[in-house]
């Protein structure tokens, strides 16, 4: 009964196909690992289904923040891929690509320094003892930086974010 079950579920799912070639071996997608298998209905029907042989665990630290952050900050996002990609209309960043945290380059010499950092740029010279008191890791947490980023733009707009101002326009 669950393997008829099993076929509903990709007839519904609009995961059945009736032209095609099972794969050998195992299929992955961004959810699980599959396989093709081959199902007996009574003596004389077979199918091909995906068999799941194991799903996949995201952790929230590797989920991208997704645009549902930014619904009512549609300009805070601009200024954040200002701040951390360089344009207004790439995915702001929380990292570099070696998973260490972002920071804001010194003007005067171009490299990195341990003040502004993150998705957002938080300066943590102006905003540091705040983001403490509220409890927000602004430098490992994509979340604590947006959120305390949101704070600052309820309060002061885009006053803290004027150094991108030319890329940004807000």
């Amino acid at each position: 009964m669950w393997k008829i079950l099993l076929v509903g579920l990709f007839l519904l799912a609009g995961n059945a196909n009736a032209s095609f070639t099972p794969k050998a071996g195992i299929v992955e997608d961004d959810r699980a690992w599959y396989q093709w298998r081959e199902f007996k209905i009574g003596q004389n029907i077979s199918y091909w289904a995906l068999q799941i042989i194991q799903t996949k665990i995201a952790y929230a630290s590797e989920l991208p923040i997704k645009d549902l952050v930014w619904k009512d900050y549609p300009e805070l996002k601009k200024i954040c891929a200002c701040e951390s990609a360089g344009q207004p209309y790439r995915e702001p960043r929380q990292f570099n690509s070696d998973k260490t945290p972002l920071w804001g380059n010194d003007p005067k010499t171009g490299k990195p320094i341990k003040n502004d950092v993150g998705m957002c740029q938080i300066s943590l010279h102006y905003h540091g003892k705040e983001t403490k008191r509220l409890g927000l890791d602004v430098i490992n947490s994509e979340e604590d930086n947006v959120s305390y980023a949101k704070i600052l733009y309820d309060k002061e707009g885009s006053r803290p974010w004027n150094a991108s101002k030319k890329c940004h326009g807000h």
